[in-house]
């Protein structure tokens, strides 16, 4: 029996026979003859795609764990290459669909935070708890390779490494004594704490067997609430006897985090993390990374010679970039105050380039009573922090110091009594010797590494102050809004398998038929309103033709000319309109196919060149029907079908008029289809997140006329353009007749109207393009569902 990662590895499987694989449900699609799955065993973010029949399905639900035994086959379908024919389902414990709390659709991180239980179902945490596997395993074959010893340190411990007294008490639950009332007994002899380091340990374990390290839990009852800190977080130390510098514990570092990210940049956990962050934007609650970010903070890890500088160095920098006149930090850089956070940020950012930063020799009263001095400045600690981009600080480390007598008296300067330290002492009495180490802050790496911004989102059960362990007894009713909230810092977006994922494997006839629909719909309808913008857009119009908004024109042309005369060249656009916009579609899906902007996540540049290409394609075709609609829209047009307005046209211009305004089309249809395409896949993008599985007509709707009306306003300009140019042969104005491209036709707008005249009928052109786009859209989607339910129904 295989994980479910193994059948869907990249490079695929070839097809196998009566296979079994155990999981969860994510989600449950029926139609009516065949039923889709999405299984997850949480071996990788991807769902293993199920093929059931209608029966089999009945009791599935989203949480249900299940095994299934079947073949695994090739798929019509574009999300995997093979997908599970369900021979055999069995339903392996209870589930409660409705009370379940994960859903298969974005849930908030505070939300999922109330069900710490549950949230590592979801594949965004289940992926956060392979990468924290996955990272342990490399950080321990490195310190394998180098030799290291891997301790286990007290978690109770009397000492306070850091001395800064934010420590939890250890004490026993209280007894009850034989009258009932209850009575405290010291359990220790001496008060006990919850470990804040263990570095104090393992320098003791150090000068047994050199050098050592550990992974452990450590606590600090810091009452923050910010999103680097908890209450109980692990830790990783180090520490090395015979070392002579901090510059060799920095070698140690740099050796340990550049060869963490060059093992594991290879493993499908990293292309996984790619994935994900190529797939979800910053509409989240938290700042989402995309993975060129997320990449080139593993490239930067991976990057040789980290650069490495002073304190006294650092804070140059911070003052020369400060310009009192304009300064750019809010904690201005003071040497006696430390580095702030938005310092750190600066000097990781602008001297890291990329890669981790070293900061080195710090003031020492600055740091713990346990670092060694500088021999070439007291005043210095032989000590170091490590900030990486983004994060700020990731470890720190020092050279510790061996000398009793030194470190007597850093302690009396410090305040730190000794108290409980006497062993520790005894380590400078006994076989001392000069020694260092570090400390990683384990969760914020995983933060760095995956592109988690809150350490709340990167451990399994966190513990913060002033928080509480939630069951789901304690929880207040959840509402399925709640649950479908697009608002998760890393949950990834359920994989459905619905329509709207799948590419167009229909046939590139139904691709014609749903693009002729659309096409012939969208004109119908509003064509009224196009005939209004044509009439509009007319320069040195006639009296007659002189309007002073949209309801005027409809009025009057209603009054004076006859209601039907607003559709007057419809036929034309039938006739055209149809083939054109089969052409359009059909080059628009080929172009995004071979574009790879059907796969999953976000694919604007595809979008806006598939785009492109289709309206260079249907233009070619359709210019001769728009100038023909225009010419029987104009007012007094004596043309009363498209026949004998073509031959007019050709008789009188000759076959040139036809196309006279196709460069200037194409100047503004091509801009105008890019933007309305890139508007459209990233509103339906955005909206698909907050909407049920399956088709959805109104998302379809409202996106195409958003991105109608945004590219209609922006293109406005060439449209009168256009307009001026195909209608030129109608005109009584011979310098308008004698226009013969794009610049002329542009002159004589500026000259006689100025910069106004280039947005003549705006208002009838977006009035008109937003629900044309919302209708063209929602129809050719109608009928591309249809054929693709149709043909998986086959």
């Amino acid at each position: 029996m295989e994980d479910a990662a193994v059948f869907l590895r990249i490079d695929g499987v070839n097809d196998a026979a009566d296979i079994t694989v155990n999981g969860w449900i994510r989600s449950v699609r029926k139609q009516k003859k065949v039923a889709f799955a999405a299984i997850s065993d949480g071996s990788t973010t991807a769902g293993l795609q199920a093929v059931l029949k209608p029966g089999q399905a009945e009791g599935l639900s989203t949480g249900t764990a299940v095994r299934l035994q079947g073949q695994w086959v090739k798929s019509s379908g574009g999300k995997q290459s093979h997908e599970l024919q369900v021979s055999e389902v069995a339903v392996l414990g209870d589930n409660d669909a409705e009370g379940n709390p994960i859903q298969p659709k974005y849930q908030t991180p505070e939300f999922l935070r109330k069900v710490p239980h549950l949230r590592a179902r979801t594949p965004g945490n289940a992926l956060v708890l392979r990468l924290r596997s996955a990272v342990i395993g490399s950080l321990t074959r490195f310190f394998d390779e180098q030799g290291f010893v891997q301790c286990h340190t007290p978690v109770i411990t009397s000492s306070d490494c850091e001395g800064a007294g934010e420590v939890f008490t250890v004490s026993a639950n209280p007894a009850k004594g034989s009258n009932g009332t209850k009575q405290v007994d010291r359990f220790f002899k001496d008060p006990m704490y919850l470990t804040v380091s263990a570095q104090l340990h393992l320098e003791a374990l150090s000068h047994a067997v050199d050098r050592v390290w550990t992974l452990s839990p450590t606590f600090r009852a810091e009452k923050s609430d910010t999103p680097r800190h908890l209450s109980e977080f692990y830790m990783l130390e180090a520490e090395q006897c015979f070392l002579d510098d901090p510059k060799q514990v920095m070698n140690v570092v740099e050796s340990m985090l550049r060869a963490v990210a060059t093992d594991l940049s290879t493993s499908a956990v990293y292309h996984e993390l790619l994935a994900s962050r190529g797939a979800h934007h910053s509409d989240e609650v938290n700042v989402v990374i995309d993975s060129g970010t997320l990449k080139r903070r593993w490239e930067g890890l991976q990057a040789a010679d980290w650069p490495r500088i002073t304190y006294d160095e650092a804070i140059k920098v911070l003052e020369e970039a400060n310009d009192v006149r304009s300064p750019i930090f809010t904690i201005q850089p003071s040497y006696n105050d430390g580095l702030a956070a938005e310092h750190e940020r600066y000097l990781a950012t602008h001297l890291g380039k990329g890669s981790p930063i070293f900061i080195t020799h710090y003031p020492a009263v600055q740091k713990p009573f346990y670092m060694s001095r500088s021999p070439e400045d007291p005043a210095k600690a032989e000590c170091f922090d490590l900030l990486v981009p983004d994060l700020c600080e990731l470890a720190g480390g020092s050279m510790r110091e061996h000398n009793a007598q030194a470190l007597h008296k850093a302690m009396a300067a410090k305040g730190v009594s000794g108290e409980g330290l006497e062993w520790y002492m005894d380590l400078r009495k006994y076989g001392s010797v000069k020694h260092g180490g570090f400390g990683l802050g384990f969760d914020r790496l995983i933060c760095y590494l995956s592109g988690v911004s809150n350490l709340r989102d990167v451990v399994a059960f966190p513990r913060v102050h002033m928080s509480a362990t939630r069951s789901l007894d304690s929880l207040v009713p959840v509402t399925p809004g709640q649950h479908m909230a697009a608002h998760d810092k890393f949950i990834l977006e359920e994989e459905e398998y619905d329509y709207e994922s799948l590419p167009p494997n229909f046939s590139l006839a139904a691709n014609m038929v749903a693009g002729a629909f659309a096409g012939i719909a969208e004109h119908s309808v509003m064509y009224p309103i196009d005939l209004l913008k044509t009439r509009m857009q007319v320069v040195n119009p006639t009296p007659a033709a002189i309007y002073t908004g949209l309801g005027n024109a409809i009025a009057t042309i209603s009054r004076v000319e006859g209601y039907m005369s607003l559709w007057r060249g419809l036929s034309s656009v039938i006739v055209g309109a149809g083939p054109a916009h089969a052409v359009y579609f059909a080059t628009y899906e080929a172009v995004k196919q071979a574009m790879g902007g059907n796969a999953a996540g976000h694919h604007p540049l595809a979008a806006a060149t598939s785009g492109a290409c289709a309206t260079i394609a249907s233009d070619a075709f359709m210019n001769p029907f728009d100038v023909i609609k225009q010419r029987m829209q104009l007012h007094g047009s004596t043309h009363r079908t498209l026949s004998s307005c073509a031959r007019t046209v050709f008789r009188n211009e000759g076959l040139r008029a036809f196309y006279v305004s196709y460069p200037t089309t194409l100047a503004m249809t091509v801009p105008f289809t890019a933007l309305q395409f890139t508007a459209y896949e990233s509103i339906t993008k955005v909206m698909q997140r907050r909407r049920r599985p399956g088709y959805d007509p109104l998302t379809h709707c409202a996106a195409g006329g958003l991105a109608g009306g945004v590219a209609a306003a922006a293109t406005t300009p060439l449209d009168v353009v256009k307009t001026l140019l195909q209608t030129r042969g109608s005109s009584t104005d011979a310098e308008i007749r004698h226009a013969r491209g794009l610049s002329s036709a542009a002159g004589i707008i500026w000259r006689r109207e100025g910069a106004k005249g280039f947005f003549r009928g705006m208002k009838a052109r977006v009035v008109t393009a937003a629900p044309s786009t919302a209708i063209c859209w929602s129809a050719y989607e109608v009928a591309k569902a249809y054929f693709i339910r149709r043909e998986e129904e086959k």
